[in-house]
C-alpha cells in the first residue's frame, strides 16, 4: 500500500517524495524533496468519500479561523481504490507532557473551539463520534449502538460467574441517553494530549479532526472510559 500511495501522490502533485514513515494506522508521513513535509491520511474503505470531505471542509473552515490545527494542502479530496485521501503540512515538534500548564491550553483550546461560529452545512454534519468506532459519523447514540453490538459478539463466550456483570452493563448501555437533544457545535472527537502536538515555540497544535462536528457537551471522558472499557472485554472474549 505505501508504494502505491508514493505513485499516486507524486503523480496527482507531480512532486518527489524521498522517503515516507508511517504515524498510525492509515497515516504516513511523506518527506519531499527540498519541499514541506506532508502528512497523507488514507482512510477506511468502508468511511464514505462525503464523510471525508467534511473532514477537509471542518480542517479548511479552521484554518480560515486561525486555529491551531493541521493546515491542509488542497481542499479537493483524491481517492485511491475507492479509500478518501487527506493531505495535510507536517507539524514539526513533539508530544507535550502532561503538566497542569499544557492540560490548561488544551482547555482553553477546546472552549474557543466551541465558541466559533458553524457555517450551516457543517452544523448539519451528523458527527462528533470516534472514527475508530463509526466509520461514517454519527452521534454519542450510534457508539452506544455500536457498543451493544459488540456485547452481543461476545455474549456466549462471557463464563457464568461474569454474567450478571454483562448484562448490568448491556442494561445500562441500552438505557443510556444519546443526548441528541442537546445543542450542536464545532467539537474535536478526542481533545487529548495524545492527539496534540507541541511545537519548537510551544505552542500546542491539535491533531486528528475526523468526524470533527457534533454534540457540544463535555462528555468525552465517560465515553472514552465506556467504549475503551468494552473494547478491551471484546478483545479479551475474542
Amino acid at each position: 500500500m505505501e508504494d502505491k500511495l508514493k505513485a499516486h501522490i507524486e503523480t496527482t502533485y507531480n512532486i518527489k517524495v524521498n522517503n515516507i514513515s508511517k504515524l498510525d494506522e492509515g497515516v504516513f508521513k511523506f518527506e519531499r524533496e527540498n519541499d514541506k513535509t506532508w502528512v497523507v491520511r488514507i482512510f477506511p474503505e468502508g468511511r464514505d468519500i462525503e464523510h471525508v470531505k467534511g473532514d477537509a471542509e471542518v480542517l479548511s473552515f479552521l484554518n480560515k479561523q486561525g486555529f491551531p490545527a493541521e493546515t491542509l494542502v488542497h481542499e479537493n479530496i483524491e481517492t485511491l481504490d475507492g479509500r478518501g485521501i487527506l493531505v495535510s503540512e507536517f507539524i514539526e515538534g513533539s508530544p507535550p507532557d502532561q503538566n497542569e500548564q499544557n492540560l490548561y491550553k488544551l482547555g482553553k483550546m477546546v472552549g474557543l473551539l466551541s465558541s466559533l461560529p458553524v457555517a450551516d452545512s457543517l452544523a448539519q454534519r451528523l458527527s462528533g463520534s470516534l472514527h475508530h468506532y463509526a466509520l461514517n459519523g454519527g452521534e454519542i447514540k450510534d457508539e452506544l449502538s455500536i457498543a451493544l453490538n459488540w456485547m452481543n459478539e461476545v455474549e456466549s463466550k462471557i463464563p457464568v460467574h461474569r454474567r450478571a456483570q454483562f448484562e448490568t452493563l448491556r442494561d445500562k448501555l441500552m438505557k443510556a441517553d444519546g443526548l441528541s437533544d442537546l445543542p450542536k457545535g464545532l467539537i474535536h472527537p478526542d481533545p487529548v494530549l495524545k492527539n496534540v502536538i507541541c511545537t519548537p515555540n510551544n505552542d500546542l497544535v491539535l491533531i486528528d479532526w475526523a468526524n470533527a462536528v457534533g454534540i457540544w457537551t463535555p462528555y468525552f471522558t465517560p465515553r472514552n472510559f465506556v467504549v475503551c472499557r468494552i473494547t478491551r472485554k471484546r478483545r479479551f472474549f475474542n
